[in-house]
């Protein structure tokens, strides 16, 4: 482009206007650019693009004014673009010229379309760029297609990748070391959306801003705000993801609750055969088992209603008591009743259906038009809720008052994507934003939010919605994947894929809301293994525990997986490797005892979320949890032998100084594993004997841990100390979280503490540098045998008792 005007400063980026565009770039990032950037409208079909940009300074210097004519259309857009220590923000409007009403239907704010016009850094190809949509979150690289199945993104043909995102995207290049961030601020009337389209011979061939307009009706000389925009760039693209969370949350006001709640959800469980008498079966056991762990809402799934309607909001006869009763049961054993309801979703054989269908969205061929078909009894057809409409609102804010007089206190409002279908354009108002659009939606949900805080201010409602700005700044909890599903019955590919969305996901929590990520279902028929799998990711989300097994007759080893993640994190962790994947390799048994140390190793992923690390901070001590997720089977080769996994995990990535030295203990197999960095193994033999240490070896750069999937494994990592010192509990998944006043007297040689769990619980702890054999254990004041553990740790057991538990550890001299 040629004729450069204006050149702006704006926090890490520089803006030059041109004649008819604009183009960004950075002094932080060379190789960083996006040019030819203009908008565009579609208005009642037909697509616009601007015949005039006229440029001004904004009055206090800190902005620019870009005013975009669209002669021929009779309109124009104006966009300002302002300043901000570390981005830039655009906000715009767009404004009907004519004398005649305009039906807007699609609008770009920003658009570069021309090949080389814009550039991700040196070999950006290989960028990692971060999308996501509500129930489902990734980082790939920029020139590879998902799988052909995605709904967003497509590969349109053999060289060019095409992608999209909701709210936010992202790209960061490893090689410069430097993120980009592209984002929507606002989302009151509007979905924004980012696309990118990737050609592996021109390059990145077009990046756009912008969403689904809704065919919104824009009157002669109306001016229209549309949803703000922010760019950022920064060296941390986490870090970027938390702040762009910050701004968004500050500028809409989003408040988030202080603590994550614990839940259990009928639906697992029984589906469709839940009913009164095992709701308060499994309450009765809650209330014995988990209630000093946090339990508070028992919420009641689908199933409950009459005629299984989703739409229904009278009980069935599984329910004869009625839940008004069932809250005051529920309230004498300590809990709050929670529901599920379709709120959004009208059946084809509730009676609304056919007495208001002016009340239910349509399309272009019919209104009302439905917009699936109901996956459970009694099965039909399912429309949506036109909340364009004054009755219609009318008579949502009546059945949701309804619920809420009968005692409920925890909504579980799911299918709440049906008025923002893009197909159901066929409104009442149209005025209001509906298919293509969040407008109607989020008028939906504050309506529900408004008239329950009359109601009960202390209301949980946990918005369950694909399209999930809808619900923001009105519900407290945020579902954040797929449906987990029973365990054993998905596969292990759909728990890789759910779970790595969770870990995109992470960031949003106690910004947005508190995340859920769906049931923690841990019983059978599914093994041992993926129950700790499930566990792990729950734990480490940082979000609501929500419980989805009959506690009536779940299994013993299943209650300690199910116990370990309670009382839940409070915060998320970070998935370490998701912008930078590290080395996950799977070791040949035959190459191992043949080669030892120089076995072959075959590479075998090379996307990242399988890291996850937290912080653990007591008023004892603080080290760090790393959840590792190995989500490969076992490979066979010959069909005569396993191909065991190994992870290559520099320390630096988990915020460690490999300068010091650390130790390191196991929790799921309860295993000290030794200290790290540690030497090499005498001559440098290994042999496949070796990976039953878990750490295959631990040198100054990295530490590398080695185990058969699918299977998860949480590594507790503390500095070491020169005296005795506690490595690892059984008792819960950080290892430690739950013991108080733990502390070394030295005059003494004696190391002590308290256990704070339920009455009952039965476990051991964990400790290391253990200076002599003539060791006693006093546990409530009673001796207690103690045993030899894993790499010359100390095992002490013990059983929780009403009050904290006293322990002591005392070292006599001696060998």
């Amino acid at each position: 482009m040629t004729g450069i005007r204006t050149v702006f400063s704006a926090g890490p980026f520089k803006v030059e206007t041109e004649e008819s565009a604009w183009r960004l770039s950075s002094p932080q990032w060379p190789g960083f650019k996006i040019g030819s950037l203009t908008c565009n409208v579609c208005l009642s079909g037909h697509k616009h693009y601007p015949e005039e940009l006229r440029v001004e300074r904004l009055e206090n210097e800190e902005g620019l004014r870009m005013t975009w004519m669209f002669k021929t259309a009779g309109a124009k857009i104006i966009q300002d673009i302002t300043n901000h220590p570390n981005h830039l923000e655009i906000s715009s409007f767009f404004q009907n010229l004519s004398t005649k009403t305009a039906c807007l239907n699609e609008l770009a704010l920003l658009e570069s379309a021309g090949p080389g016009e814009t550039s991700f850094g040196v070999r950006q190809g290989e960028a990692r760029v971060y999308e996501e949509g509500g129930y489902w979150g990734r980082v790939r690289k920029l020139s590879r297609s998902p799988k052909p199945s995605s709904e967003v993104v497509e590969q349109v043909s053999s060289s060019e990748v095409q992608g999209s995102s909701q709210v936010c995207w992202e790209v960061y290049n490893p090689f410069d070391r430097m993120a980009f961030l592209a984002g929507f601020l606002t989302f009151e009337r509007w979905l924004g959306m980012v696309e990118t389209r990737f050609n592996s011979c021109l390059g990145v061939a077009g990046w756009k801003m912008g969403f689904d307009a809704g065919d919104v009706i824009v009157y002669p000389g109306e001016s229209v705000k549309l949803e703000d925009v922010v760019l950022m760039l920064g060296r941390d693209p986490w870090l970027l993801l938390e702040e762009f969370g910050d701004i968004v949350g500050e500028k809409n006001r989003i408040r988030s609750l202080e603590n994550p709640p614990v839940s259990w959800c009928s639906w697992y469980p029984f589906r469709l055969g839940v009913s009164e008498e095992r709701v308060l079966e499994n309450a009765r056991i809650g209330a014995e088992r988990l209630k000093s762990l946090g339990l508070k809402n028992i919420q009641v799934d689908l199933g409950w209603e009459k005629d299984y309607l989703p739409s229904s909001y009278d009980e069935n006869e599984q329910f004869p008591h009625g839940l008004k009763w069932l809250s005051e049961q529920l309230e004498k054993m300590g809990f709050n009743l929670g529901v599920w309801k379709a709120p959004f979703t009208i059946s084809e054989f509730d009676p609304v259906a056919a007495k208001h269908p002016e009340w239910l969205l349509g399309d272009e061929k019919e209104k009302p038009a439905p917009y699936w078909t109901w996956f459970w009894k009694p099965y039909g057809k399912v429309y949506a809720l036109d909340l364009t409409h004054p009755e219609a609102q009318n008579y949502l804010r009546e059945k949701i008052s309804s619920l809420a007089k009968k005692g409920v206190k925890y909504f579980k409002l799911d299918f709440m994507g049906g008025p923002c279908n893009p197909r159901l354009r066929n409104r009442y108002n149209r005025r209001i934003v509906a298919g293509g659009g969040v407008e109607a939606a989020r008028l939906g949900c504050r309506l529900i939010s408004e008239t329950l805080r009359n109601i009960d201010p202390e209301c949980l409602v946990l918005n369950c919605n694909p399209y999930e700005p809808c619900g923001l700044g009105y519900f407290q909890l945020l579902y954040t994947c797929n449906d987990t599903g029973n365990t054993g019955y998905v596969t292990w590919q759909f728990m890789k894929e759910n779970y790595r969305s969770v870990a995109s996901h992470l960031w949003k929590n106690h910004r947005w809301g508190i995340i859920q990520p769906s049931c923690l279902c841990v019983g059978p028929p599914g093994t041992l293994e993926e129950a700790r799998i499930r566990a792990t990711a729950a734990y480490f989300s940082g979000g609501e525990i929500s419980i989805g097994d009959d506690l009536a007759t779940l299994p013993e080893d299943r209650w300690q997986v199910l116990l370990s993640v309670l009382p839940p994190a409070g915060s998320s962790a970070k998935p370490v490797d998701l912008f930078e994947p590290v080395t996950v390799e799977q070791l040949s048994y035959e190459d191992m005892s043949r080669s030892g140390s120089e076995a072959t190793a075959v590479s075998i992923e090379e996307d990242g979320g399988n890291i996850w690390v937290q912080q653990v901070e007591t008023e004892w001590d603080s080290w760090i949890i790393a959840g590792l997720f190995a989500w490969e089977p076992p490979k066979t080769r010959e069909g005569r032998e396993h191909l065991i996994t190994r992870f290559n995990i520099p320390w630096s990535l988990l915020g460690l100084n490999p300068d010091r030295k650390y130790w390191v203990y196991e929790f799921w197999s309860g295993q000290f594993l030794g200290e790290a960095p540690s030497k090499p193994r005498r001559g440098g033999y290994t042999h496949p004997g070796d990976a039953g240490k878990l750490l295959w070896s631990s040198t100054d750069e990295t530490v590398q841990v080695t185990f058969f999937g699918p299977a998860a494994r949480v590594l507790a990592i503390r500095e070491k100390r020169s005296n005795p010192w506690i490595v690892g509990t059984s008792f819960h998944l950080t290892g430690g979280g739950e013991l108080r006043n733990v502390a070394w007297d030295e005059s003494k040689k004696m190391l002590k503490g308290e256990l704070q769990r339920p009455a009952g619980q039965l476990g051991f702890i964990v400790a290391a540098g253990i200076p002599t054999r003539q060791v006693r254990a006093i546990v409530d004041n009673r001796p207690t045998p103690v045993q030899p553990g894993a790499n010359g740790s100390l095992i002490v057991p013990m059983i929780s008792g009403e009050n904290p538990l006293h322990w002591e550890i005392c070292f006599e001299d001696g060998s």
